[in-house]
């Protein structure tokens, strides 16, 4: 990111680390916020001037989580804007380990923030976990939206088993695949996500069917006329 460069260690405490980065090559640390729980993946957005991180959050329990940082200012000493947690109160997720598995996505939304101020980024993050409030388990994918200082989690995806990959498959259309169910999700309603349909992958051969070996037509007995035109 330029000059910028953002990084999280993890022993003890869980620091988040701002360093300036010359034209020469040369680091230096500039800021340290410490962090309840950690990030596992940032992604940088409003022209480079916001964080999108996915990480865990264990302020209360250990679940998945969002957060948006301000990175205007390498010096600042709380750059932390928001964090919101998905709808489970212990998770995990496959986003703790892998990029690939949640979608943080810019000017796919418009929706209006409950502080008033309009949000057009998305998030879709897949989880699996224990709700206290349900008493069960749960399993899905959370949707929060973000705008240049807030962040709010909307609508839950339920899916039934673990979800592997959340994406956009057009506009308001998310897909969520699972190792057992590709689902689809009319999410133009980030608050109120509807599902349009499921295929069970489960239920799918898991290899072609072989086409019938052919007969091989008789030869003429040597000697004999043939009997073919």
């Amino acid at each position: 990111m330029g000059n910028k460069a953002f990084f999280q260690t993890a022993r003890r405490g869980d620091p988040f680390h701002a360093f300036y980065i010359s034209d020469d090559g040369y680091a230096r640390e500039m800021s340290e916020f410490i962090v309840s729980g950690w990030n596992s993946f940032f992604r940088s957005v409003s022209d480079e001037s916001r964080l999108v991180a996915v990480g865990i959050n264990k302020e209360s329990g250990r679940t998945m989580s969002v957060s948006l940082y301000d990175i205007t200012e390498l010096t600042d000493p709380d750059p932390l804007m928001d964090r919101a947690e998905v709808e489970a109160d212990y998770s995990w997720s496959e986003a703790s380990w892998d990029h690939r598995a949640f979608a943080v996505l810019e000017d796919a939304v418009e929706i209006e923030a409950p502080d008033g101020d309009i949000e057009t980024g998305l998030v879709l993050l897949p989880f699996s976990g224990w709700d206290l409030g349900r008493e069960g388990y749960v399993s899905g994918a959370q949707i929060f939206t973000f705008g240049e200082d807030s962040l709010t989690r909307r609508g839950m995806m339920q899916h039934g088993t673990p979800v592997r990959r959340s994406f956009q498959a057009a506009r308001d259309l998310t897909a969520n695949l699972s190792e057992a169910e590709l689902a689809l999700f009319d999410t133009s309603d980030p608050d109120d996500p509807v599902e349009l349909g499921r295929v069970n992958l489960l239920s799918l051969p898991t290899r072609p069917t072989p086409l019938p070996t052919p007969t091989p037509a008789p030869r003429p007995t040597p000697g004999l006329p043939s009997s073919a035109p």
